[in-house]
């Protein structure tokens, strides 16, 4: 997928490979045993489901879990399998710029063993000032972006708002 919508309920079934570039991936998102699932951008809605035997792995950089930077992932191809705690926060950016957010507090889990780190080169942070609708709505904003909505308009479903960034709603 590397661009559109893909609607609610997905389901990546034993011995696929679903590779998600960008886009908007609705709410229910499982992968499911045997598969694999590589996320390099685009942005997902709630209940996202690494069940067991599945393997996520998201690529990008500056990972972090409640706020505390994943070890390991010092050089690019770097990578590591990390469990969550029963409650977390978890972020980053994907390899296309997109800022990624995962939380228990959405329905997000993922199984012992499933979620494995990638560490991407670090993409390029995009224009520092978006004003929307003038400009073409991101599917994120991430640290040094600053994004005004104005009268008219509208973010896409999902929309991220990265930590150091600014969003202004006139």
């Amino acid at each position: 997928m590397a661009g559109g919508l893909l609607p609610r309920r997905f389901a990546a079934e034993s011995r696929s490979i679903v590779n998600v570039d960008g886009g908007t991936v609705g709410d229910y998102f499982n992968a499911n045993s045997g598969s694999l699932v590589i996320i390099s951008g685009g942005t997902f809605g709630d209940r996202f489901a690494g069940n067991p035997g599945s393997r996520v792995r998201p690529r990008g950089v500056d990972f972090k879990i409640d706020g505390v930077p994943v070890a390991g992932l010092d050089d690019v191809g770097d990578m590591v399998l990390v469990d969550l705690p029963a409650e977390y926060l978890f972020t980053g950016t994907l390899a296309d710029g997109t800022p990624l957010a995962f939380s228990d507090s959405d329905g997000d889990a993922f199984a012992e063993g499933t979620l494995w780190l990638v560490k991407s080169p670090s993409p390029p942070v995009g224009p520092s000032v978006v004003n929307v609708p003038s400009d073409v709505a991101p599917l994120g904003v991430r640290s040094g972006q600053t994004l005004t909505v104005r009268d008219g308009g509208v973010l896409g479903l999902n929309f991220n708002a990265g930590a150091g960034s600014t969003v202004n709603i006139v």
